[in-house]
């Protein structure tokens, strides 16, 4: 039940994302707001969680995107997966290191993506897209955290206990 309220979270960040944040983005860059759900889900919950729910937000993007079908699907899925891994390594409690966290994932979200582009033929120079896309998207998706932090945490925590409770 709780990947469904996720993935709500995640098609109305999309949806934030696709017309507040794209009619004003600063230099062109609209923050990954889908990803914040797939990162914190993966990162308090564990990789099974993050890479099924970065599948299913991944396709929301593909569908609302309308091309290259599965590519963000894939680049979101890989990336819920590889947050996942970091579920019992780090502390959770510190906002600012889940920031850096997600700067972290949301850089290796846009390289996987870029990566992709590339394999489906689509030229892709390697310094802009860097410099001008990947890391100032990465920064600006990381810029969210520290208010959503404890939000996300009081829920995913009241959400554990429930589910330890039966």
């Amino acid at each position: 039940m709780r990947i469904l309220y996720l993935l709500g979270y995640c098609l109305a960040a999309l949806f934030l994302q696709m017309t507040l944040f794209a009619a004003f983005a600063p230099g062109g860059i609209v923050p990954c707001l889908y990803l914040l759900p797939v990162v914190l889900a993966a990162f308090w919950s564990g990789r099974g969680e993050g890479a099924l729910l970065g599948l299913w937000a991944g396709i929301l993007v593909d569908i609302a995107a309308g091309y290259n079908l599965g590519q963000h699907a894939l680049a979101t899925a890989a990336t819920g997966y590889l947050a996942g891994l970091a579920h019992n390594k780090i502390y959770k409690e510190s906002a600012l290191l889940l920031t850096l966290f997600m700067f972290l994932a949301a850089f290796v979200h846009q390289l996987l993506y870029y990566l992709l582009l590339g394999l489906a033929g689509v030229a892709v120079s390697p310094a802009p897209g860097l410099g001008r896309i990947i890391l100032p998207t990465a920064l600006y998706t990381a810029l969210f955290v520290p208010f959503l932090f404890r939000y996300f945490y009081r829920w995913f925590y009241r959400s554990r206990w429930r589910e330890q409770e039966y």
